[in-house]
């Protein structure tokens, strides 16, 4: 087997790579059902207009982080999809031949998590704050 380089890699690290951050985004999607549930739950029993303001804060930003988990879902799946579809047309190659590390699949998921963590910091605190 060639070496393996930063930049390059066999398909089955792709599909490693694949795997685990389609775990993720579930992950993510369950967690953040869990979350908006908790804050219908404080919406429902307050009215005041400052927790308000708060509470539609964090509705926009859920929703927003629905939306790009959702594209992530996407595109990891069609390019799980071209390395399903390469390995079954080139069954001879795929164990010797190195591909394109997904830097760039890599980078939309670093970001979404960075962004993630920081709003998932701030509504527990905010929750604590609440409950």
């Amino acid at each position: 087997m060639a070496t393996l380089s930063m930049n390059r890699k066999p398909l089955n690290y792709l599909h490693q790579d694949h795997t685990k951050w389609l775990e993720e985004v579930m992950f993510y999607k369950d967690e953040l059902k869990i979350f908006v549930k908790r804050l219908e739950e404080i919406a429902s029993r307050n009215s005041g207009n400052d927790i308000r303001k708060e509470i539609e804060h964090f509705q926009n930003q859920f929703f927003v982080q629905k939306e790009k988990l959702d594209m992530l879902n996407h595109d990891l799946n069609i390019h799980e999809q071209w390395i399903s579809i390469y390995a079954k047309e080139h069954p001879k190659h795929i164990e010797d031949e190195l591909f394109a590390d997904h830097a760039v699949m890599r980078r939309q998921m670093n970001i979404f998590e960075k962004i993630y963590s920081e709003l998932k910091s701030e509504y527990l605190n905010f929750l604590e704050k609440r409950m």
